[in-house]
């Protein structure tokens, strides 16, 4: 008997019970970060579910998850701030001040490092930047859980081979010393070898509207 588009065989309890943690999450961590429409999720999430045959889940159910998970975000936004400004207002106002002196800073730019780099060096090269910084959707995941780590994507752009990695180091110091004047940790060795992280990160960022 063929199924309806919505519905699924019948599965052990153990395996829709997995099925609804792995959805849980991906839906929390889509949810929380604040970039992303209900609607947008939810559409999203129900293909999922419903296209993956070994997922114990239905589009339905997805949708439902979505729903229920919203309203605990908004719940949560509600509550006291533990300090003011939230972290997700310090880091905006640090990109705020390097946009303004010619350094691209993007949130949630596209979904991996491959896809925000390159979207970032097109921005720059296009309004001749001298550099930028971002971090992309799979960063942004982790700013669902409190204490994150916020890493960061940058590059010096325009520069000649010979003086390229000073000007990266530099533009490195000059990130990491606009996140340090909203008194935001920032991990980093200063070295082009590792991402700056952003430590402790508490974000509160509005659910979009």
């Amino acid at each position: 008997m063929k199924m309806p588009w919505n519905r699924k065989p019948q599965v052990d309890d153990q395996a829709h019970r997995e099925a609804k943690a792995y959805v849980t999450e991906i839906a929390w961590e889509a949810i929380a970060p604040g970039f992303t429409d209900k609607d947008d999720i939810i559409e999203s999430i129900s293909e999922m579910a419903d296209s993956d045959d070994d997922l114990a889940f239905s589009g339905l159910e997805a949708a439902a998850i979505v729903e229920e998970l919203w309203k605990i975000r908004l719940l949560d936004l509600q509550q006291p701030l533990e300090r003011d400004p939230s972290d997700d207002v310090r880091v905006a106002a640090a990109f705020a001040e390097l946009e303004s002196v010619g350094v691209i800073a993007r949130m949630n730019l596209g979904f991996d490092q491959g896809e925000g780099s390159d979207a970032a060096r097109r921005i720059a090269k296009t309004v001749g930047a001298r550099g930028f910084v971002y971090f992309h959707q799979q960063d942004a995941n982790r700013l669902a859980y409190p204490d994150a780590t916020l890493y960061l994507g940058w590059d010096a752009v325009g520069t000649t081979r010979e003086d390229y990695d000073a000007a990266t180091i530099r533009l490195g110091e000059e990130i990491r010393a606009a996140l340090e004047r909203q008194l935001l940790t920032v991990a980093w060795d200063g070295t082009l070898a590792s991402r700056p992280g952003v430590l402790n990160v508490n974000w509160r960022k509005p659910l979009p509207t």
